[in-house]
């Protein structure tokens, strides 16, 4: 039960008595987290447990970290100490990275949160800025700091308190930064090379920093990393265009073109099953969401009836996240979940387009029916509905406002 949320207790002591004590290339549905009032929100990251971080604006403009599950509503974990916050990385112990602004001046601080730490400040360098970007299963955080110079380096901190450890530069290189690491340690970094351009890296105990080409261009970015190895991103094919890639250590970087009627593509994430998450630019700066795969190629996720989506992560359980916007130019952030029958608006029961206390009746004849629906399998269990879905419910009839998009 959560008590930050009026009337929680009463709706949910509603649904739960009605329960009976016994019981027994997909299109996908986009699930709105909420807002805080403001006009911006975004959702980076997910563990295996269904935890989802990322960041949420406030009325007043400041971004604010937050976490998700279904069943727990949203939770605000405010600025964690700074003027704004940023989180990117949750593991699978509920641990998040991120980093603060301390200033101003634009300094950034690196931090990871825990339910019974709170927020751990790292090391850095000596320049006084350092951002975390991705957190392993074994506790380790990899991100970029500053050096007394200035420098920005790749650096790995093995624990919360530990001094960070840089990573090493490409030949002729001066600086690099980290994104993400796997199971295996791995990292995938971006650095410059001697020619001053931005290279797509991978780096692995033991076996140094290598540098990943590009599509026949001279540049790339590398953003997402399996436990298997296989590195995503996006690079320069000599064509004037960019394309989101993999790449994997038998078949090198492999383009994956782009949706059709657009132009760039950029590939933020990639699962353990090798599903890849990322964005599309069209014409007049929109954007679309997508999601990849070998066996349907690139698949366009849905809006909330804006122009601009982008998947900035996928979790294992196959739910690319990321932000779209709405018609009114707010953008949420939002993650898609596959079904495999029609349903425009998680909880929207009654298909008028919110999700609202009119849907509560349509939820409590679906209880006491015993009758399935994807529109109010609140959890994604594909289970029968049981406590999770009516705490889900819950969060989204009394909790922070969502969208609908236009059916």
């Amino acid at each position: 039960m959560n008590p930050r949320y009026p009337a929680f207790a009463f709706l949910l002591a509603i649904l739960v008595n009605s329960i009976p004590l016994f019981g027994g290339a997909p299109d996908y549905m986009v699930v709105d987290l909420g807002t805080m009032g403001g006009t911006t929100g975004g959702a980076n990251h997910a563990n295996s447990d269904g935890w989802i971080t990322g960041t949420i604006d406030d009325a007043d403009g400041v971004t604010n970290v937050f976490r998700w599950k279904a069943e727990n509503c949203i939770e605000v974990l405010g600025t964690c100490g700074g003027l704004e916050a940023w989180a990117y990385g949750i593991n699978d112990d509920g641990v998040i990275a991120g980093y603060f602004s301390r200033n101003e001046a634009g300094l950034l601080q690196a931090f990871v949160w825990s339910e019974s730490d709170g927020v751990t400040e790292l090391a850095d360098l000596g320049g006084g800025h350092s951002v975390a970007t991705d957190i392993s299963s074994s506790g380790v955080i990899v991100g970029d700091s500053k050096t007394g110079q200035q420098v920005g380096r790749a650096v790995r901190w093995d624990s919360p308190t530990s001094s960070p450890v840089t990573l090493p530069l490409l030949p002729g290189g001066t600086w690099n930064s980290a994104q993400e690491i796997n199971a295996d340690g791995q990292i995938i970094l971006c650095a410059d090379d001697a020619g001053g351009n931005l290279r797509p890296c991978l780096w692995a105990p033991g076996t140094g920093t290598l540098d990943l080409g590009t599509l026949g261009g001279t540049w790339g970015v590398a953003w997402g990393l399996n436990d298997s190895g296989v590195v995503a991103g996006y690079a320069d094919t000599g064509e004037g265009n960019t394309y989101a890639f993999i790449w994997d250590p038998v078949n090198g970087m492999t383009s994956l073109g782009t949706l059709p009627g657009y132009g760039d593509s950029i590939a933020y994430d990639i699962n353990n099953d090798g599903v890849v998450a990322g964005q599309c630019q069209g014409p007049n700066n929109s954007s679309r969401a997508f999601v990849w795969t070998a066996q349907d190629g690139m698949i366009e996720l849905p809006t909330l009836g804006g122009f601009k989506a982008g998947a900035r992560g996928i979790s294992n359980q196959g739910w690319p996240l990321g932000t779209a916007m709405d018609a009114e130019g707010i953008r949420h952030a939002v993650f898609w979940v596959p079904i495999n029958e029609p349903c425009n608006c998680l909880g929207d029961l009654n298909s008028d387009g919110n999700v609202d206390g009119l849907d509560i009746p349509f939820f409590a004849d679906l209880i006491l029916t015993e009758s399935g629906s994807t529109c109010a399998d609140m959890d994604f269990s594909g289970g029968p509905i049981d406590f999770n879905d009516v705490a889900a419910f819950t969060c989204k009839v009394v909790g922070s406002p969502v969208s609908c998009p236009p059916s």
